[in-house]
């Protein structure tokens, strides 16, 4: 298992982190990259995925002055060593941030991401193809048209090993009267051109926060499930997992929340072998914090399990799951301890 996130190094600020680990959670190597080193900047990793030789790439942002938050994108070797490492800079040298990242069949990486483009809220979505030694082939961006914030959330390789999908959020409304955000889905061919979008609105329409956080293709059809949070009220969310087939049609929407709980988030999903769906995120209980909260759908959208997971701490969230061949899940996320602070976590959950 491969996870990425960050860690704070003294002298040198918080730094990427990446880990391998063996599936019993045993530690194989850690490695951590700050890209201006002495200097106590941020650097995070926040994507990853491996190419067909084992060479692991990642992405996330980085801090540096002049420009401040970039995308930071980087190539590691099978065992931790770093290949390369690159930034990219939005047209506003602002806050951007890559959040997902994939390896086409010809080994070349599609990176998503959001950018700061200079005007009052207004960040786009942010995509851009590297080749394997980083060389950038081509980049594009996303405007929803109403000057708002749009951004990336999750990202899907096609079947074919070239097309991609891309989850995230798009801000709703008019030029100067925003109001709230729809989750967002598109399609896009391997060359960055969109074949389709589409949008969903919770139970408080325009006016409510939602977003797609993650997304998956289903091999068998090319079908998209996608997970994230919906608002039902103010100053809430429900879990949402949805599929949509290879149009963009939508096929069926789940929501969750517990009565015990004022917010569930649905941060990362997974599809197993026979089609079910595994997604991961939190739960949040009043006075008592956030828990790891994992739930497992079939490919029809019918609950299987749920499941959750306190670690002792006030902040247990996850943010990425995987599934293996036999059904297991693996969950990473990080949990909040008072004699540690804020610490990676790992767990694995039975089919």
């Amino acid at each position: 298992m491969l996870v990425v996130g960050d860690t704070y190094v003294d002298g040198d600020g918080g730094e990427l982190w990446l880990a391998r680990y063996e599936p019993d959670g045993a530690l194989t190597w850690s490695t951590h990259h700050g890209a201006t080193p002495g200097e106590d900047y941020q650097d995070a990793g926040r994507g990853l995925a491996v190419g067909a030789g084992g060479e692991i790439f990642v992405t996330g942002f980085s801090y540096a002055p002049g420009t401040g938050f970039d995308v930071l994108i980087a190539r590691f070797d099978a065992d931790g060593a770093l290949a390369w490492s690159s930034r990219h800079d939005g047209p506003a040298s602002g806050l951007d941030a890559g959040a997902a990242i994939v390896v086409d069949r010809e080994g070349a990486v599609i990176v998503a991401g959001t950018v700061d483009t200079g005007a009052e809220a207004a960040d786009d979505v942010w995509i851009a193809r590297l080749r394997p030694d980083g060389v950038l082939t081509w980049e594009t961006r996303y405007d929803h048209g109403v000057g708002g914030n749009d951004r990336a959330g999750g990202l899907a390789l096609a079947p074919d090993g070239l097309g991609f999908a891309l989850a995230g959020s798009v801000e709703v409304g008019a030029p100067g009267q925003l109001l709230g955000t729809d989750a967002w889905l598109a399609r896009y061919d391997g060359d960055g051109q969109p074949r389709w979008s589409t949008t969903f609105a919770g139970p408080q329409g325009d006016f409510g926060y939602d977003a797609a956080l993650a997304v998956a293709f289903d091999p068998e059809d090319e079908a998209l499930v996608t997970a994230g949070y919906v608002a039902p009220a103010v100053e809430a969310s429900d879990s949402w997992v949805a599929r949509y087939d290879a149009s963009g049609a939508l096929q069926w929407s789940r929501t969750y929340s517990e009565p015990t709980s004022s917010s569930n988030v649905a941060y990362a999903l997974a599809l197993g072998e026979r089609g079910d769906i595994v997604a991961a995120g939190f739960r949040l209980r009043m006075n008592e914090g956030e828990d790891v909260w994992v739930r497992k759908y079939t490919p029809d959208g019918e609950p299987l399990w749920t499941r959750t997971h306190d670690d002792a701490g006030f902040y247990d969230i996850a943010r990425g799951v995987a599934v293996d061949e036999g059904g297991r899940a693996y969950v990473t996320g990080f949990s909040f301890a008072e004699a540690t602070g804020y610490d990676v976590w790992l767990g694995a959950f039975a089919p």
